[in-house]
């Protein structure tokens, strides 16, 4: 009998495939991708990628606290009507657990606060609202808010409205009676952002010592707010604007490619394959060794 046969062969090079293959998988997705990663700076880690994933991992597993900020500043009517159906149906709006303030988060999408701060019967003012306004879209609710401070927001809107929103925004008395809301201030931001809002423009066209002082704040507040929440971040957008904001495309790097992603998975299971397919020849040749040597035995 021979030591070496052609199914110690077949056996040797299925083994070496599936480890070429195996072994080339394990650098890829432990080494190779993460380091290609640090240098993919086009969508990996935006504040719209973490929108969606956050919205998908609410449908998947539900709300918990921290989502009525996300949900406030990015939702629209359909976030609203997800919230105020299953306040319907008997869940509560308010409390801290699983709950996680949802009346908050329809305070930002909305730029309403039926309760007026009374949480006791808060439920029940919200649902009523619901009712009166499920018709109506996300810029009429917030429309509609500002008209509770005496300020009109046209599409898009005049120099004198801009002003007025900016004083909104500039707005820091403590005073309860007059103090704004945040939800107020931010809603008056996304409404100027939105509607293509140029503070350098607003500046340059009018004499800052002229402008009162709550307006020249709030044009300092809105420029910290737009350091961290642009228009070109495509979260949180109302639909003022027809022309988007041009944004910066990065390259796409070599290895998100689809030719080189067809070459790096061929390279990965090819192997892995071809290596199982000899093994299995591998033990067909013997077993059909096997059943020769009966057959000849006899």
């Amino acid at each position: 009998m021979k030591w070496f046969t052609r199914e110690h062969v077949l056996r040797i090079s299925g083994v070496l495939l599936i480890l070429t293959g195996s072994g080339f998988s394990l650098s890829w997705y432990l080494w190779l991708l993460p380091q290609g990663n640090r240098y993919d700076l086009r969508d990996r880690f935006t504040t719209k990628q973490y929108w969606i994933a956050a919205q998908n991992d609410i449908h998947r597993y539900g709300w918990y606290h921290d989502n009525f900020l996300i949900v406030g500043e990015y939702g629209d009517e359909h976030w609203a009507k997800w919230i105020m159906d299953r306040a319907a149906a008997g869940a509560t709006l308010y409390g801290c657990g699983n709950d996680g303030h949802k009346e908050e988060a329809l305070k930002y999408i909305t730029n309403q606060d039926p309760s007026g701060g009374n949480d006791a019967n808060g439920q029940k003012q919200w649902l009523q609202w619901w009712a009166e306004n499920r018709g109506k879209s996300q810029l009429e609710w917030i429309q509609a808010g500002f008209l509770r401070y005496k300020v009109t927001a046209s599409i898009p809107p005049s120099v004198a409205e801009q002003e007025s929103l900016l004083g909104l925004m500039g707005n820091d008395s403590t005073n309860e009676a007059a103090a704004i809301p945040r939800f107020v201030k931010y809603n008056a931001f996304r409404w100027l952002r939105d509607s293509g809002f140029s503070p350098v423009g607003f500046a340059l066209s009018n004499r800052m010592e002229a402008i009162p002082a709550v307006v020249q704040q709030g044009l300092l507040e809105y420029e910290k707010r737009y350091e961290w929440l642009p228009r070109r971040d495509e979260v949180g957008i109302l639909p003022l604007c027809k022309t988007p904001e041009k944004k910066f495309v990065y390259p796409e790097p070599l290895f998100r490619t689809m030719r080189f992603q067809v070459i790096l998975h061929g390279i990965m299971i090819v192997p892995v394959v071809a290596g199982v397919c000899l093994l299995l020849l591998a033990r067909r040749s013997r077993r059909n060794a096997s059943l020769h040597s009966g057959d000849t035995a006899h």
